[in-house]
C-alpha cells in the first residue's frame, strides 16, 4: 500500500506552503475491514506536484505510444484499402472487358446459329431435290424409258441422243451430290464453330462468375477496411484529444510548480543561529519523501535487488510471518474511480468530484489483470525482482481495499491509493509471472502497507498512528542492504537536492511565547503557556508519543500526528519552518 493511501486511511495530508509547506490532518485509527473510506490527500507541495507531473507525463507517454501505434495501424489500413481499391478497379475493368467479349461472342453465336439453321434448311431442301431427281431417273430408266429404248433402237440414228440424255442426267445427279457434300461439309464446320463459340462463351461466363465473386469479396474487404479506418481514425482523434488535455494539465502543473518555486524563493526563511534560551526541533530524514516508514520499503527492496535478493525474500523480510499464496479466490474484475477530466487529478475528500476542477468522477470496471499490469509505483530500473514484489503487493492491496473486486468498493488510481496508469501495461510481464499471488496471513490478504523508504528501520502501527499493531507490520531493519542515495529537492535551498535517507534538519529557535502561540492554533496542541515537551521513541528512532505540558493541561499524541498539526500551525502562523520527520528531538540551547 502506498504512502499516500496509508495517509488516506489515517490522516489527511494538506500540504500547502509558500516556502515548502506541508500539513497533515489526523484522521481515524486503523480499521481492519475491507471497506475503507476515502480521505482527501491533496498535492500541494513541490514534491507532490512533481509526483503528479511524473504520473501525468507517464500517462501522456502511454497515450502517445498508443497514438503512435494507432497512427501506424491507420496508415497500414489506408495502404491496404488503397491496394484493395486498386485491385477492385482492376477487377471491374476485367469484368467489363469480359462482359464486352461475352456480348461479342453472344452476337457471333447468334449470327452463327442463324447461319447453321439456314444452312441446315438449305441442305435439307437440296438433299430432298436430289433424292427426287434420283428417284425420277430410275423411274424413267426402268419404266417408260424401256419402251422408248426399243423404239429408238429401231432408229439407229437416235441411239446417240439417248446416251447423251442419260449422261446428262447422271452428270446432273453427280453435281447435286457434290453440292450436297460441300454443303454438308460446310454445315459440319459451322457446327464445330458453333460448339467452339459455345465453349468460349461458357468459359467467359465461368470467368465472369469467378470475377464477380472476387469483386464481391474485394468489396467486402474494402468495406471492412473502411470500417476499421473509420474506427481507428476516431481512436486517433480521441487519443490526440486526450494528449491535448494532458498537455494542458501538464502545462498547468508545471506553471504551479514554477509558482511554488518562486514563492519559496520569495518567502524562504533561512536558518538562523539558535540563540541561548531558545527552543527548537532537530531530526533526521524527510517523511514527505520517505513516507510513513511501515511495511515494504521500495528503496529498501531496490537495494536488496542489487544484492541478489529475489521477490519472495523481499516480501518475507518486510512482512514476517506471511505466506505468498495462489489459492485465494481472486476476483477477475475490479472497479476504479477517477477524475473524468483528467485521470491523474486527485479526488476530493469524499471522492465525488475532482479536487481541483470540480469535474465529476467516473467509476469503471476493468479486469484485475489490466489493473495490475498498469501499476506505476516504481520505475523500471528497480529491476524484475522488485517489480514482481511490488506487483504482488499491489494486487494484495487492491483485493483488500475493494472487497475482492466489489463493484461498490472502487479504488482510486492516483497516489491517494496506489498509482494506476490507464492504458499502460508496464507491469504486464510481472502480472503474468506472479499470476494469482497474494500476501496472506492466516489465509487472508494482508493490509499491504508499503512506503518509499523506512530509512533503515520499519516501525509499527502503534508508533506511527497509535493504532493496534498487526503481527506482520513489525520492526525490521534493512539498513545493511537498503539503497540510500536517492535524492529530493532541498526545502532550504530551492533548485538544489538532498539525500533524505540521512538528511539532518532543524527548525529555527523560538521562545516560549512563540511556541505557546504556535501550539494554541489547534485545540489538539493548545495547552496554554508551554511548560515542557517530552518525547518517547521506538527502536527505530521515531517519536512514538509526544506529551505537551502547559498551564492549561497536558496533551499526548503520536509523533506523526504532532508533526502534522505543528506544521499546519506553523503555516497558519506564517513561520514557514517545519518538523520534517518523526525522527526528532525537542531541545533548548
Amino acid at each position: 500500500m502506498s504512502d499516500q493511501y496509508a495517509r488516506m486511511i489515517h490522516i489527511t495530508l494538506r500540504l500547502v506552503n509558500k516556502a515548502f509547506k506541508f500539513t497533515i490532518t489526523f484522521c481515524i485509527s486503523l480499521v481492519l475491514v475491507v471497506a475503507i473510506l476515502p480521505i482527501r490527500v491533496t498535492a500541494q507541495t513541490l514534491d507532490e506536484i512533481n509526483q503528479q507531473i511524473q504520473s501525468t507525463q507517464a500517462q501522456r507517454d502511454a497515450y502517445a505510444k498508443q497514438l503512435s501505434s494507432a497512427q501506424s495501424l491507420l496508415k497500414s489500413l489506408q495502404g491496404q484499402s488503397y491496394g484493395v481499391a486498386s485491385d477492385l478497379n482492376t477487377m471491374k475493368t476485367q469484368i467489363a472487358d469480359i462482359e464486352s467479349r461475352v456480348a461479342q461472342v453472344q452476337t457471333q453465336l447468334s449470327d452463327l446459329t442463324k447461319t447453321v439453321t439456314d444452312t441446315e434448311k438449305d441442305l435439307n431442301a437440296r438433299s430432298q431435290v436430289r433424292q427426287e431427281q434420283i428417284a425420277q431417273y430410275f423411274m424413267d430408266s426402268y419404266s417408260g424409258e424401256s419402251n422408248k429404248l426399243e423404239m429408238i433402237l429401231a432408229d439407229t440414228s437416235s441411239i446417240t441422243d439417248v446416251q447423251t440424255a442419260s449422261a446428262i442426267k447422271e452428270f446432273t445427279i453427280d453435281a447435286k451430290k457434290k453440292e450436297l457434300d460441300e454443303l454438308s461439309k460446310r454445315y459440319l464446320e459451322l457446327l464445330d464453330q458453333k460448339k467452339e463459340i459455345e465453349d468460349l462463351k461458357k468459359q467467359l461466363d465461368d470467368q465472369n462468375v469467378l470475377l464477380a465473386q472476387k469483386k464481391k469479396d474485394l468489396e467486402n474487404t474494402l468495406n471492412a477496411l473502411s470500417n476499421q479506418i473509420s474506427n481507428k481514425t476516431y481512436a486517433v482523434k480521441d487519443l490526440s484529444g486526450q494528449i491535448v488535455n494532458i498537455d494542458a494539465n501538464l502545462a498547468s502543473l508545471n506553471a504551479t510548480y514554477k509558482r511554488k518555486v518562486d514563492e519559496e524563493r520569495a518567502n524562504q526563511i533561512r536558518q538562523t543561529p539558535v540563540q541561548p534560551g531558545q527552543y527548537y526541533f532537530t531530526g533526521v530524514g524527510r517523511d514527505l519523501i520517505d513516507g510513513h516508514g511501515m511495511g515494504f520499503s521500495q528503496w529498501g527492496a531496490y537495494g536488496m535487488s542489487l544484492n541478489g535478493w529475489n521477490y519472495q525474500q523481499m516480501i518475507n523480510f518486510y512482512y514476517p510471518g506471511t505466506v505468498t499464496s495462489t489459492s485465494y479466490p481472486i476476483s477477475s474484475d475490479i472497479s476504479i474511480i477517477y477524475c473524468s477530466s483528467n485521470p491523474s487529478e486527485y479526488l476530493n475528500y469524499n471522492w465525488t468530484a475532482c479536487a481541483n476542477s470540480g469535474a465529476p468522477v467516473v467509476i469503471s470496471r476493468i479486469s484485475m489483470d489490466t489493473y495490475v499490469s498498469g501499476i506505476g509505483e516504481i520505475p523500471a530500473y528497480f529491476g524484475d525482482e522488485v517489480g514482481k514484489a511490488q506487483t504482488i503487493i499491489a494486487r494484495t492491496y487492491a483485493i483488500r481495499v475493494t472487497g475482492n473486486g466489489s463493484p461498490t468498493q472502487p479504488i482510486c488510481i492516483t497516489a491517494q491509493c496506489q498509482v494506476y496508469l490507464p492504458g499502460n501495461t508496464n507491469k504486464a510481464a510481472y502480472n503474468q509471472a506472479t499470476r494469482n499471488m497474494l500476501v496472506t496471513y492466516n489465509g487472508s490478504p494482508i493490509v499491504a502497507y508499503f512506503t518509499a523508504s523506512v530509512r533503515g528501520c520499519s516501525s509499527k502501527l502503534s508508533t506511527v498512528w497509535g493504532s493496534s499493531d498487526l503481527p506482520y507490520i513489525s520492526i525490521v531493519r534493512d539498513d545493511a542492504v537498503a539503497y540510500k542515495d536517492y535524492t529530493s529537492p532541498d526545502p532550504y535551498n530551492p533548485g538544489q537536492s538532498i539525500k533524505p535517507y540521512n538528511w539532518t534538519w532543524r527548525t529555527n529557535g523560538y521562545d516560549i511565547t512563540q511556541l505557546s502561540h504556535i501550539l494554541s492554533l489547534d485545540s489538539r496542541t493548545n495547552v496554554g503557556t508551554l511548560q515542557q515537551i517530552n518525547t518517547s521513541k521506538d527502536p527505530c528512532g521515531r517519536v512514538a508519543q509526544i506529551t505537551i505540558v502547559g498551564s492549561n493541561g497536558t496533551k499526548s499524541m503520536t509523533g506523526w500526528t504532532f508533526r502534522s498539526i505543528f506544521n499546519e500551525n506553523m503555516d497558519a502562523a506564517g513561520f514557514y519552518d517545519y518538523v520534517y520527520s518523526t525522527d526528532f528531538t525537542f531541545e533548548r540551547r
